[in-house]
């Protein structure tokens, strides 16, 4: 069986639909599971329901990126050692060929995979600081290493749930603020455990486009190995081709759009926000905060 697994709190519909719609669309048949914690309305959850997609309850100790690490572990306990697993962020992920496809392609050698940005820690003033702020422990082995990004990963079940737990573990020393599940994920893809069990991707693989870094790119290489095609709507390679998954398409308002528009989840988008927004200034929405935010 193959899994899509993606977690959320503090979303909306207009946050999922794409995720949804995409995958739908490039033909997956297996099961998807949205890991669900306790900031989100109950309208949302009929919803994804209605929609076949499987909640799992879960409660958030920190924020949904370190949390779901754990709950992944956990949901994992229960599938065969040999179901194959894509877990994917929600808000900014979108698919153009079928989940199992990617794992096909990605897991030819390995029982994990993983894809890179495309630049080292200290390239980008975003990755250094999280690492030298939540794990300056970590600092001296990670800041020359290329950044592989915990947005897009999987593999078999038994390895993503051995996987998740350590990343789970390296979370829990950060030193302080939230999350840190990129950093935590950056380490243990080289402990010797799992160095030989990952496939490490690059942007020449052409199967996950990681857009953040491309927006303001490091180096002019790394600009020609992503960039959009306004023609597809879609993240390209330098020759090219269409990437599979297209992560952090939410960079910027036209991007964006163009991908909505691609989906056919335009005004599933802006109607959901516009409704939200409306809810918000009439006293009629949750009055959540993150705790980070707080």
């Amino acid at each position: 069986m193959d899994y899509l697994i993606g977690a959320i709190d503090y979303h909306d519909w207009a946050d999922v639909c794409c995720w949804h719609r995409s995958a739908l669309k490039s033909g997956f048949k297996g099961r998807i599971i949205m890991i669900c914690y306790e900031h989100l309305e109950a309208s949302l959850l009929r919803k994804m329901q209605r929609l076949g997609i499987e909640l799992v309850q879960a409660q958030s100790d920190n924020d949904v990126n370190r949390d779901r690490r754990r709950d992944i572990a956990a949901f994992l306990e229960k599938c065969d050692p040999e179901d194959r697993v894509m877990v994917a962020d929600v808000r900014d992920v979108a698919f153009a060929a079928n989940p199992s496809y990617v794992m096909d392609q990605a897991l030819k050698e390995k029982r994990l995979f993983i894809a890179s940005e495309g630049l080292r820690y200290k390239d980008q003033s975003w990755n250094e600081r999280s690492l030298r702020t939540l794990f300056p422990h970590l600092a001296d082995g990670l800041l020359d290493a290329e950044v592989y990004c915990a947005g897009v990963m999987g593999g078999y079940a038994a390895d993503m749930k051995a996987f998740s737990e350590a990343c789970f573990a390296i979370c829990k020393t950060a030193t302080g603020g939230f999350g840190g599940d990129q950093v935590a994920t950056n380490h243990v893809i080289r402990l010797p455990e799992f160095r030989d069990r990952v496939a490490l991707l690059s942007p020449g693989d052409g199967l996950i486009a990681h857009y953040g870094a491309a927006h303001k790119p490091a180096s002019e290489e790394q600009a020609k190995a992503t960039r959009f095609d306004w023609s597809r709507r879609w993240a390209v390679t330098s020759h090219g081709m269409p990437f599979l998954v297209f992560h952090q398409y939410t960079g910027g308002f036209a991007i964006r759009s163009a991908v909505l528009l691609r989906f056919g989840c335009f005004l599933d988008f802006m109607l959901g926000k516009l409704a939200l927004a409306l809810r918000e200034r009439l006293g009629l929405a949750p009055k959540w905060k993150p705790f980070w935010k707080a």
